[in-house]
């Protein structure tokens, strides 16, 4: 069972990588599923914000005061003051993740109007078409979004797992939220789905597996997506030669 969190209509959706080859993989079917704790790491490792997130499922609390205390005897080793802490379950950590780039109405131009549709071009902002190429890769495999949900619904069902799927939410962890703890507190599913505002340009669509637990890689096959697909060169997509028509009944 997938469970969407939001109505919101996805046209299409977007895989960016640098390795031609996984593209290809991907448009067989198969989605290569990291785990949260792999993107955690890799921002902590490299330092580089981007693909690596190190607040990843993760919660993030500002100007917090704490106490230290010791176990055994109860007693206070320590007291101090943080200007912000963060923590993370490393059962969230462990659970298979998969993201995409969504296009939805904000992230197309329309460029022609029809009495019945309208051709549109894809546009994520100029500003942020480097930073794509730079987080993501030179290579773009284009995917029917309502295709890609049918044929994950089906093969979740069919595989007995579960699923949430949807899209992520930004926001500004430099701000407490009391929906944010909240959501995390009540295990509510829209935990998963926020992330903080600089990443707010990779516009995320998220697949994630909360039933399942893997330290390695989880491979999923949904089935053949040759014909809902297309690879461009990342530039070329956004070249305004890729034009999407849209029926606006």
């Amino acid at each position: 069972m997938v469970a969407k969190l939001v109505d919101d209509k996805s046209f299409l959706f977007i895989k960016f990588k640098d390795n031609k080859e996984h593209l290809l993989s991907l448009q067989k079917g198969t989605l290569y599923m990291n785990n949260g704790k792999y993107f955690k790491e890799l921002e902590n490792d490299t330092g580089i914000l981007g693909i690596g997130d190190k607040y990843e499922l993760s919660q993030v609390i500002n100007e917090i005061s704490f106490r230290l205390i010791n176990s055994e005897t109860q007693e206070t080793v320590f007291v101090g003051e943080a200007a912000a802490a963060s923590f993370s379950l490393n059962a969230h950590l462990a659970m298979p993740m998969f993201c995409l780039t969504q296009i939805d109405s904000t992230s197309l131009k329309i460029i022609k109007e029809y009495e019945n549709s309208v051709d549109c071009v894809v546009n994520l902002g100029e500003d942020n078409i480097e930073k794509i190429i730079k987080d993501f890769g030179e290579y773009a495999l284009v995917i029917s979004a309502g295709t890609f949900e049918e044929k994950l619904e089906m093969a979740i069902q069919e595989q007995g797992l579960y699923a949430y799927a949807g899209k992520v939410i930004y926001e500004d962890y430099g701000i407490n939220s009391s929906e944010r703890l909240k959501a995390s507190y009540d295990n509510d599913p829209k935990h998963f789905f926020y992330k903080r505002m600089e990443l707010a340009h990779q516009k995320e669509y998220r697949v994630i597996l909360p039933d399942t637990q893997s330290e390695e890689p989880f491979i999923l096959n949904i089935g053949d997506l040759s014909d809902s697909s297309y690879l461009f060169e990342t530039r070329e997509l956004f070249s305004g030669n890729f034009v999407l028509n849209l029926s606006l009944k």
